[in-house]
């Protein structure tokens, strides 16, 4: 008799259980109900597991339901839908009904509707005669690894863990300690994923472990150990996971980071470990000696700012305005070594001022470009701060953007000149043109030859280069906003044909505009 498998997708935690409680009280013939909390979790089930039924919300953050429909058809899922929404839009209803969805209920829906629908869906199933494309065990492998990714991101509660530990997992051993294991190499392109697991099984091997232990990757492209000891000693534990560190690193030739939960004594305890080895793996940010971090070690005191970093932003500010490259080096050394002066601080905490100190920075030098009429460069993304590896990483991003903030002002003061605030303001406010040195030239009164030469003196660059630089910047802008074509893009900074812009934003750059906009779009 055919099996069928239902995916419940629902932001919230309490809702989603109660529906699989619920669909499981029903006997309908679904043998395996699975819980995921966006649609981009979602996916992560589609591609593994043979679904046949998505029971779905619509509106969730990262991907709402409508955008899964959407991408599950695109990538030829074989899966049947229906919508549990609190929207009664009939434009959701219309979409819906576009993508294929067999059945849209409105919240608050009643068991005995959900048990009608689903009936009928079975039956229809049923009829197609679909079978699983997986094996017994490698399904049974597959909901393993899906139920430990629950445990490792808390997305499941307490009291569900049990009964699925003793189907997945039995016997337990009473004592269970996870390790987060992030490295850069982990996040490339093109790196072997197989490769830990195999380095993992031959280390474990040889050290005779009496325990078990399991290896998942996450969908952060960070691997979780997770170890389940028997007789093994704490002293051996820490010594064995210090050992297996030193190998990899060895292995690799990069860098492997260890964060260490603490060891706890039930599995749905295990969450709180993979929590505190996660918070332990985030010091790999000070790329300290010892790659192994002990959650236990760590000290979580509250941390203040020094008095130093306190006034760092305004120091570093003057010396922008000043043109003083060597000071403004100065100014971040001494706000970064702030970090050092006892022990490491959190990292959240280093993120965060950091990024207090581009917010700060930015606020002033827009203040000033307000009071002169005048402009001073692109800001930066605060995200940009979240997606570097190393505090070394952040204090080079800082110390090349503020010395591009004060090498563009002092390029730029000859904005005071009037004929020249004249002229850049006539360019900000048209890029959408194709701006030749005549059309300004008028504007300002003067003839295209002499503007020309006056231009190039006080701007240091002549006029066409600093056009092309203008309309560049504003076509990145737009790239990143991701509100337009790029054929619609390029018409915005004044070019007609699309191979044109594509052209002199490739010479500009060094990339085409579509690998700018893919790059914008694998950063977040």
């Amino acid at each position: 008799m055919k099996e069928f498998s239902l995916l419940i997708v629902e932001d919230n935690i309490s809702s989603r259980e109660g529906l699989a409680k619920s669909i499981t009280g029903m006997e309908l013939g679904i043998a395996h109900i699975y819980t995921a909390k966006n649609g981009q979790e979602a996916l992560t089930y589609l591609r593994k597991l043979k679904i046949d039924i998505v029971l779905t919300d619509i509106c969730m953050p990262q991907m709402d339901g409508l955008e899964l429909i959407q991408c599950c058809r695109a990538e030829k899922h074989r899966v049947e839908f229906i919508i549990i929404s609190g929207f009664e839009d009939f434009r959701y209803a219309q979409t819906a009904i576009r993508y294929g969805v067999k059945a849209y209920l409105l919240k608050p829906v009643s068991v005995e509707e959900l048990c009608k629908e689903l009936k009928t869906m079975i039956e229809s199933l049923k009829e197609k005669g679909r079978e699983s494309g997986l094996s017994g065990a490698a399904l049974a492998e597959r909901e393993k690894e899906l139920f430990l990714q629950k445990i490792i991101k808390g997305d499941i509660l307490p009291e569900n863990i049990q009964a699925a530990w003793r189907r997945y997992l039995q016997p337990e051993t009473g004592r269970y300690l996870a390790v987060v294991m992030d490295c850069l190499f982990f996040h490339e392109e093109g790196y072997d994923k197989g490769l830990i697991a195999q380095e993992a099984a031959a280390f474990f091997q040889d050290r005779a472990l009496s325990g078990r232990y399991e290896i998942i990757l996450t969908n952060a492209n960070q691997f979780v150990l997770l170890l389940f000891p028997e007789k093994e000693s704490p002293e051996f534990m820490r010594e064995t996971i210090e050992e297996f560190n030193r190998r990899l690193n060895k292995k690799l030739r990069h860098d492997v980071y260890f964060g260490v939960g603490s060891e706890v004594s039930a599995p749905a305890e295990l969450t709180l470990s993979c929590q505190t080895a996660g918070k332990a793996a985030a010091y790999l940010l000070f790329e300290p000696e010892n790659k192994v971090i002990w959650g236990e070690e760590l000290t979580l005191s509250s941390v203040m700012p020094t008095a130093a970093q306190t006034e760092a932003p305004l120091a570093v500010y003057q010396a922008i305005t000043e043109h003083a490259e060597e000071k403004i080096k100065e100014h971040l050394n001494t706000f970064f070594s702030g970090f050092f002066s006892e022990g490491f601080p959190p990292p959240h905490f280093v993120r965060g001022m950091c990024t207090y100190m581009v917010i700060s920075v930015q606020t002033e030098l827009e203040k000033l470009a307000v009071e002169n009429d005048s402009d001073w460069g692109e800001a930066l993304s605060y995200d940009v701060i979240n997606n570097l590896w190393t505090i070394s990483e952040i204090h080079r991003l800082l110390e090349g953007l503020f010395l591009s903030y004060s090498r563009y002002l002092q390029k730029a003061h000859t904005i005071i000149d009037p004929i020249m605030k004249k002229s850049l303001f006539f360019i900000k406010n048209n890029l959408d043109q194709p701006l030749h040195v005549n059309d300004v030239a008028g504007y300002v009164n003067l003839s295209p030859g002499y503007f020309s030469a006056y231009f190039k003196t006080k701007m240091k660059c002549n006029f066409k280069e600093y056009v092309v630089e203008r309309k560049m910047e504003e076509a990145k802008r737009l790239i990143s906003a991701g509100d337009l074509s790029l054929d619609e893009i390029a018409l915005r900074v004044g070019y007609d044909q699309y191979r044109s812009f594509h052209r002199v934003f490739k010479k500009a750059e060094g990339i085409s505009p579509s690998e700018y906009q893919k790059q914008r779009t694998e950063k977040g």
